[in-house]
């Protein structure tokens, strides 16, 4: 697998520098009080949209991380990470920024927020892995079955250009029975 964070997985430290830059406030001094990443409830994956970086988590992350263990973790293809040719379809994204962190953080279950396509990385990752979701956000996200039935072209070309032009082929038994 090619691991999408902008880190060297293989290196504790690079764990533990990325943890604490995308947990800890700016100001914080990295102690166990409020806004450390020392002790948490659960992790918290944060995943981003269209066409953001983790970077958009950044006033909210510091409120987050007094409950939680903030991951925000660019998604494939996004920010700082690897641009493979392929694999953005939204299990494979949900393994590269989900489980890789959080198992190696040691959750077995936790809370999960994504905005926009972030919401539906981990709408995908809800329905794999529903054993390890304590509660799930998506947020700014409609349901892909429901833009399916209702796509127009021609607004499309006015308003959501997008959509068409970052369309990728849904993988074999993924689609809308998969609700």
């Amino acid at each position: 697998m090619t691991c999408p964070l902008p880190f060297d997985s293989t290196s504790e430290q690079s764990w533990q520098n990325w943890q604490t830059l995308r947990t800890t406030p700016p100001n914080s001094t990295g102690s166990s009080g409020t806004g450390s990443t020392r002790v948490r409830a659960a992790g918290l994956p944060a995943l981003h949209g269209f066409p953001e970086t983790w970077y958009g988590w950044r006033k909210q992350i510091p409120a987050l991380a007094e409950r939680f263990t903030v991951i925000a973790p660019d998604l494939r293809g996004y920010g700082d990470t690897d641009k493979p040719v392929s694999d953005y379809d939204k299990r494979t994204m949900a393994n590269d920024v989900v489980i890789a962190p959080v198992d190696h953080l040691g959750h077995e279950r936790i809370a999960l927020v994504g905005h926009d396509r972030g919401a539906r990385v981990g709408i995908r990752f809800a329905k794999d892995h529903r054993d390890r979701i304590d509660r799930f956000v998506a947020m700014d996200n409609i349901p892909t079955w429901i833009i399916a039935e209702t796509y127009d072209v021609t607004l499309a070309r006015q308003d959501y250009w997008f959509f068409t032009f970052l369309g990728e082929p849904a993988p074999r038994g993924e689609g809308r029975s998969c609700r």
